[in-house]
């Protein structure tokens, strides 16, 4: 995809089509299957930077994360809930610095559950979408006032 300020890369976290981010928690010890709850999606506007980026998705999911606890009181679990974001955001920084992608332009989605873990519900992101924007061309023009 190109736009107007430069080419878009697109990066799926989780996507079978990319690389997979592994996530662990603990083994669910029921056999019951774990229903989902509430499925949603939250886009990000472009950010200047992917750690511009990253910053907003952590202060989206810590915002999500207190609603949902006042929301839902004990049967919330948020300790489980973070655990999962750390891990994923680790990885999510971690993969940008191996690449050189930190300083690009970006803008990003997010794929998110409340599930039924161990019986109480937690939060999860299914899925991360970041693109990466990169500029091709710069140019300065002159203004003069007649």
């Amino acid at each position: 995809m190109v736009s107007g300020r430069g080419k878009a890369y697109n990066r799926v976290y989780g996507n079978r089509n990319s690389e997979t981010v592994k996530v662990n928690i603990p083994k669910n010890s029921s056999k019951n299957s774990q229903p989902q709850v509430q499925e949603k999606v939250q886009r990000f506007k472009p950010a200047a930077s992917v750690r511009g980026l990253v910053w907003k998705m952590k202060r989206w999911f810590y915002a999500t994360l207190r609603k949902l606890e006042d929301e839902l009181g004990e049967e919330f679990d948020a300790t489980t809930s973070r655990e999962v974001w750390r891990q994923l955001a680790s990885s999510i920084v971690e993969y940008n610095q191996e690449h050189d992608l930190s300083d690009n332009p970006a803008r990003g989605e997010l794929e998110w559950d409340v599930i039924e873990y161990e019986g109480k519900l937690i939060l999860v992101i299914k899925r991360v979408k970041i693109w990466y924007f990169e500029i091709t061309q710069e140019k300065e023009f002159e203004v003069s006032i007649e």
